[in-house]
């Protein structure tokens, strides 16, 4: 056993000592694209297999032009490609995933805040009240122009048969509720954030390199008290920081695995995955789609009046990923909002830079100062 894996026995051992001994019962997960990888789940930038590549026949001006939403009024076809590529009930959760639901069974989930697109979460039985979609997801679709929702079923069905869905009210394209350069994250996301990590004891941090802001702030702006948990392939963000922090290193689903084994739950966590293998994965997600979210916030569908005024949560800069950051964590740093990217960024050499340029939001959405003072007190 080499000194990571000794050291990874030892902080998850003492970490489920202290959830069983009650010393946890808030815990807040944040979660990124390393969790979904181990479903099958195209990364985005790998050199011949990602999205990005599969995407060169639409010859993008750039490769976040796809989740552009000035270039998805001219041109929608490749975003609705790579909808077909990730659409829910294609793919099966991870362990991670049921993980996730089955601390909220035990009553000790207070939220998961996600930034990814593909409802897994949701699939795997985490409640929808339980979940923050700081991106948005495939879960609502409705329509660009008029903002009416639209039937799941139909949008599914244009997808299947690579149509572009349009709107019965107004005939402009329908979209999921995905957050595209040019929109603002779902209002919810900064409610259930701070009050969220006010009352958080343990922020767990799984399968994400914390790039993106606002996301990334959330383990940054916990408590002192709290203790934070980053489970990844590497150490990210501003871990290390804090004497308290933990950090276990290596592939997700191994090590939340050896987690459950310490608290006993390993024989929950099989039945779990056994169960929700066997079923009829498609039929179980559309019986659970509804025309309109149930939570207010849910999607940026609440904004629009935000929206006509300027106030759209743009972001002023791009994002640069850095080098280890390409297969577990792709999805997550495209999925964002903001303004166009730089092209210059897209190119080759740009990408391949080690350099890590994050991005904040705008002041209409940028987090109170005085709040994040006062809990970092």
């Amino acid at each position: 056993m080499d000194s990571q894996a000794v050291e990874n026995e030892k902080i998850l051992k003492n970490v489920a000592d202290d959830i069983k001994n009650g010393k946890y019962k808030n815990i807040c997960v944040m979660v990124g694209a390393g969790i979904s990888t181990a479903a099958g789940i195209p990364d985005f930038r790998s050199p011949k297999t990602g999205i990005y590549h599969n995407l060169q026949k639409f010859n993008l001006p750039y490769a976040e032009a796809i989740f552009d939403l000035e270039y998805f009024r001219e041109n929608p076809k490749p975003f609705f490609e790579l909808a077909y590529e990730l659409m829910p009930g294609r793919y099966m959760p991870t362990p991670t995933h049921y993980f996730l639901r089955l601390m909220n069974e035990k009553g000790l989930m207070l939220r998961c805040f996600t930034q990814n697109i593909d409802t897994l979460e949701r699939i795997a039985g985490v409640p929808e009240d339980k979940i923050v979609e700081a991106h948005g997801s495939f879960q609502y679709n409705r329509c660009i122009e008029c903002k009416e929702m639209a039937d799941s079923g139909y949008v599914r069905h244009c997808i299947e048969t690579k149509d572009v869905p349009l709107c019965e009210k107004c005939k402009g394209y329908v979209k999921p509720t995905i957050v595209f350069y040019g929109e603002g994250l779902p209002s919810r996301f900064f409610d259930c954030m701070y009050e969220d990590m006010e009352k958080c004891d343990l922020a767990l941090v799984i399968g994400t390199s914390l790039l993106v802001h606002p996301f990334a702030d959330l383990p940054e702006i916990a408590t002192e008290n709290c203790q934070r948990l980053l489970i990844n392939r590497e150490v990210v963000g501003d871990f290390s920081e804090r004497e308290s922090d933990l950090m276990v290193l290596g592939d997700c689903d191994a090590l939340v695995r050896q987690l459950c084994k310490y608290l006993d739950w390993e024989k929950d966590l099989d039945e779990l995955v056994k169960a929700n293998n066997e079923v009829d994965l498609l039929a179980d997600v559309m019986s659970n789609v509804t025309l309109e979210p149930k939570l207010k916030g849910t999607n940026v569908e609440e904004d629009t009046e935000d929206e006509k005024e300027g106030v759209t949560g743009a972001l002023p800069g791009t994002i640069s990923i850095s080098d280890g950051a390409t297969e577990n964590d792709g999805a997550e740093e495209i999925v964002s909002t903001g303004q166009k990217p730089n092209t210059q960024n897209s190119e080759p050499e740009a990408r391949e830079s080690s350099t890590t340029t994050v991005i904040k939001p705008a002041a209409a959405k940028e987090p109170d100062k005085s709040k994040v003072e006062r809990r970092q007190k």
